[in-house]
């Protein structure tokens, strides 16, 4: 995987681990990288699941994601 792709995945997780709150549009975009890199990564789909449970429909692409604490755990790993 080259070098730029993981430091652009992990300024993405960290711009989100850093912040109070995250948008549900920041949180599917780190799924979709995820995924994206699953081939590599084989235990990447682990990680999405706690992404698009903290996902929150009601409030739209641009609204604040649900509980974060789950998601922010597996962030960290």
């Amino acid at each position: 995987m080259p070098a730029d792709k993981v430091q652009y995945i992990l300024s993405a997780i960290n711009e989100v681990l850093l912040a109070d709150k995250a948008t549900n549009r920041q949180l599917a975009s780190i799924a979709g990288m995820l995924m994206s890199i699953s081939a590599a990564v084989h235990m990447a789909p682990l990680y999405t699941r706690t992404l698009y449970h903290a996902l929150d429909s009601s409030t739209g692409w641009d609204g604040a994601a649900g509980n974060l604490s789950m998601a922010r755990d597996d962030l960290q790993h």
